[in-house]
């Protein structure tokens, strides 16, 4: 293949990937991106954030700390750091983060084209009918790229992809003899490609199996030569799972025992790997026939199913005769080894087999997985159509005919997909229509659906928009009855028809199983306060009182309704002494504890506790009216009026 058709097919592949991925430049920011760029704490820092990016768990600059939410935890540092040097140079903008995927998106495709046609042998055909130029289009136009290609957290899919595919292409150089002068030098580009590769995702390791087992069976090169070239690979990962094990310590902790990070936490051991395969099963399909795409698949989209369940059974017949033939081809050295072998290596780290990933399956699990796909439809079509197809014209309008339709369809498919990526509302209302089952997506949707009933000022058309955020939200609670998240949501939405006791009673549901959980106590105040009768109000906070003695709020708000409302001193001095004890730095908490002193009759602290305030507040004419009244108790009138005038010489400002 001459360098000149080389240039063309480049500048196909761009084309392509601008062509179909083009419409993602007007999307805004979706799903993850909050998590990994634009609520992310690191990443929005900029340059400054990037040593906190290489030094904690890729979560904690979203969450304020290492939440542990998924078993092992996780560090994709790079990924997160490209986000950070695109915030320091362009701020935080869409279309340049779009842009930035599809290039990317050129490069891998590019990148992958350079492997393949290093490995394949010549081919005495034109470039457009060559396995590395048609199994690269292929790749390309999969639907089920999407997600990885129009979803900017995607990005870490790309990254360690380009990364081994450079590593890759590096190790062929190492053991081509003409480079022997530069051996040294492409051994440690090598190294630090993976070493990259494993720092933007670490399913990058599975390379090490990878790229030895596919020269193995298309170069000419001894066990010796492969080993060493290989080194470069084993010192990438073995640095890699050093720095790891150093930021996130012991990988191996108690499974998370949440159903949205842990969909098997109710199946049985046969449960649970009959749904493993019953995914695996899924993925085929997917890579066959993309027509209905999803980003979720939580519990449950995916339902549990036995080993009664057929796609289970097949599935599970596949995979075994696969490996076995993937070994035997390798053996062999014939080509459908490399195909099976990208195929099962790469899925095999998010198959949920070796260790739990947090969910059934998703889409982008399979973005590498998918080259082994690519790589053994364009062997049917190009080594073995011939076979059948003698006369060569026949032959080439067979494979047009065969591939324009794919072509169309899936640009279509890419396109028509990317618009449900334009935003977080979009997506969730997209594709609740497809994930029916799904707690996450239905919780999802209905809470985007909520926030927009919020901004409507027309009354009939909010409250019909809330009726459907509800129906969502109450689905969502059927399917997950502990989903916290959906259950604060329906509280929140049922607060909108003044259904405060409904509220309530999904805020007492999520206490249950998580005493501390911060929402409901920052919202607690809102419904509560809008009883009119005390005791009722009372015996609501009082309710989450014997639930959790460690919130401010709830410690200040009993302190003030026995204060006020009931003229209980002893227990008003109680709660709001708990609530100073608890954050000393809320002005109203401590003017309101300076007053329940001082009509205790404790003067002196009362003035204490009012000068405290002041120090958050020294315009405030209260708070000096507040201690003059207290200065008299203590009989010392001259300071009684210093502070009295104060206050009135603020109140006259004020005016």
């Amino acid at each position: 293949m001459k360098d000149k058709s080389n240039k063309y097919i480049f500048l196909i592949i761009a084309l392509f990937c601008f062509a179909l991925y083009g419409n993602t430049l007007k999307n805004q920011y979706a799903l993850d991106d909050t998590l990994v760029f634009t609520g992310n704490t690191f990443t929005k820092a900029g340059f400054k954030g990037l040593h906190d990016i290489f030094t904690y768990d890729s979560f904690t600059g979203f969450f304020g700390k290492d939440k542990n939410l998924v078993a092992g935890g996780r560090y994709r540092p790079l990924s997160l750091a490209s986000f950070a040097v695109e915030v320091e140079l362009f701020g935080q903008s869409p279309a340049i983060s779009h842009l930035l995927n599809i290039l990317m998106y050129v490069l891998t495709c590019s990148l992958l084209f350079i492997v393949l046609k290093k490995l394949l042998p010549n081919e005495q055909k034109p470039w457009y009918a060559t396995i590395p130029f048609i199994a690269t289009i292929l790749f390309l136009l999969h639907p089920v790229h999407t997600e990885v290609v129009a979803n900017i957290k995607g990005r870490d899919e790309m990254m360690t992809l380009i990364g081994a595919l450079i590593s890759f292409i590096l190790t062929i150089y190492i053991l081509d003899e003409k480079n022997n002068g530069k051996k040294y030098g492409m051994m440690a580009a090598s190294t630090i490609s993976l070493f990259l590769a494993l720092l933007s995702k670490e399913n990058a390791i599975t390379f090490l199996a990878i790229i030895p087992l596919s020269i193995y069976i298309f170069k000419k090169a001894s066990i010796k030569d492969i080993f060493i070239s290989i080194i470069p690979l084993f010192i990438a990962s073995s640095l890699f799972l050093y720095i790891r094990h150093k930021v996130l310590g012991d990988t191996l902790s108690a499974p998370i025992m949440e159903l949205m990070n842990n969909p098997f936490v109710d199946a049985t051991t046969s449960q649970k790997y009959a749904t493993i395969f019953y995914t695996l099963g899924i993925y085929i399909k997917l890579l066959i026939w993309p027509q209905t795409l999803t980003f979720d698949y939580y519990p449950y989209h995916v339902a549990l199913v036995n080993w009664s369940n057929p796609i289970a059974l097949l599935s599970v017949i596949f995979y075994v005769a696969l490996s076995f033939y993937m070994v035997w081809a390798i053996i062999k050295k014939q080509f459908n080894g490399f195909s099976a072998l990208i195929y099962i290596a790469s899925l095999s780290i998010v198959s949920n087999l070796l260790f739990p990933i947090g969910t059934f399956m998703n889409e982008r699990f399979i973005f590498i997985s998918s080259i082994g796909f690519t790589v053994f439809i364009a062997y049917l079509l190009i080594q073995k159509l011939p076979l059948l197809i003698k006369q060569e014209k026949i032959y080439y309008a067979i494979i047009i005919a065969i591939l324009l339709p794919i072509t169309a369809l899936s640009t279509y498919k890419v396109i028509d997909r990317n618009n449900a990526w334009k935003d977080d509302y979009t997506l969730f209302t997209t594709d609740v229509e497809t994930s029916i089952n799904s707690a996450k997506s239905t919780c999802s949707a209905g809470g985007k659906i909520y926030e927009s009933a919020l901004t409507m000022k027309d009354s009939v058309q909010k409250f019909k928009t809330l009726d459907r955020s509800v129906y969502y939200l109450r689905k969502a609670v059927a399917i997950h009855p502990t989903y916290n998240d959906a259950l604060l949501l329906l509280g929140n939405a049922l607060f909108e028809y003044k259904q405060y006791d409904s509220m309530l009673y999904y805020y007492k549901r999520i206490v249950k199983s998580a005493p501390y959980f911060q929402k409901v106590y920052e919202n607690l105040p809102l419904v509560v306060n809008k009883f009119t009768d005390t005791d009722k109000k009372l015996h609501e906070y009082e309710y989450f009182f014997n639930i959790n003695k460690y919130d401010y709020d709830l410690m200040y708000q009993l302190g003030t309704l026995w204060g006020r409302e009931k003229n209980n001193l002893p227990k008003a001095l109680y709660y709001l002494e708990r609530a100073y004890t608890l954050n000393p730095n809320r002005k109203e908490g401590i003017k309101d504890l300076g007053v329940a002193y001082g009509m205790s009759g404790r003067a002196q602290d009362a003035i204490t506790m009012f000068e405290k305030a002041l120090q958050f507040d020294p315009n405030d004419p209260q708070i000096f009216y507040n201690i003059s009244i207290s200065y008299r108790m203590l009989g010392k009138e001259a300071e009684a009026q210093q502070f009295l005038n104060k206050s009135i010489e603020l109140k006259q400002k004020v005016k």
